[in-house]
């Protein structure tokens, strides 16, 4: 065997053997180690159980979002609930009051999680790895719950500042009802934020794998430019 050819497969053995992605020559082939694909698997299955609770937490966050929503809806109009909401949602007298009000804000979006919650969680398979992927999309949900306060408290301050006149009452409402287009709009803006996390942590590892390609091959040119031991 020449010794550029050993070289050549000394340092592709080696690079296998420490689960290293390594570039076999110019028709591109890739080799992939037993420990990377076991660390693929391992990742993979890590994601398929974290998604059942990633989906009950968001049921959990919806409804605590709407909970907290109505904090804001029972300051700007408390008639808005004693008229309306209180008697809508069965809520008993003595808890006629904040802890009602939190009381129907939960009951009123919790269900929202299943809608807003799983093409998030399923999008963010696309992010490499499992800590990642849980990270990024607690993030998203963050990212959601975000976006859907901010279309609320844009539809109250719309409200007030168009129709100063109109009871208060009108106000909470329009929050009310905005909050859910604020939900839906947060599924585009979370799944955008975790796809894009995505794309940049796939194009991170790959451009790092192309450089340790290249200074692998430098390294096999150089070897091989290494004059044989021995008589010529």
């Amino acid at each position: 065997m020449k010794i550029a050819e050993r070289v050549s497969a000394d340092v592709t053995m080696n690079a296998v053997s420490r689960g290293i992605m390594l570039s076999s020559g110019p028709q591109g082939k890739w080799w992939f180690s037993g420990k990377v694909m076991e660390n693929y698997v391992v990742s993979a299955i890590i994601k398929i159980l974290l998604m059942p609770l990633l989906y009950c937490l968001g049921l959990v966050v919806a409804g605590a979002y709407g909970a907290l929503h109505n904090q804001i809806s029972y300051t700007v109009a408390p008639s808005y609930f004693h008229g309306h909401k209180f008697v809508q949602f069965g809520i008993p007298p003595e808890f006629h009051n904040r802890i009602g009000a939190a009381m129907v804000g939960w009951h009123a979006s919790w269900w929202m999680g299943k809608i807003v919650g799983p093409p998030v969680i399923l999008i963010g398979l696309f992010v490499p790895g499992w800590k990642l992927y849980l990270s990024r999309t607690l993030i998203a949900m963050g990212v959601m719950v975000a976006t859907t306060l901010f279309v609320g408290l844009a539809a109250l301050a719309y409200s007030v500042c168009m129709d100063p006149g109109v009871d208060a009452f009108e106000h909470a409402g329009h929050m009310h009802n905005f909050s859910y287009l604020g939900g839906f709009l947060g599924i585009l803006t979370g799944s955008a934020y975790v796809l894009y996390q995505g794309i940049a942590w796939h194009t991170r590892l790959a451009t790092k794998e192309q450089q340790k390609t290249l200074e692998t091959n430098e390294a096999q040119q150089a070897s091989a430019r290494t004059p044989a031991d021995g008589p010529i």
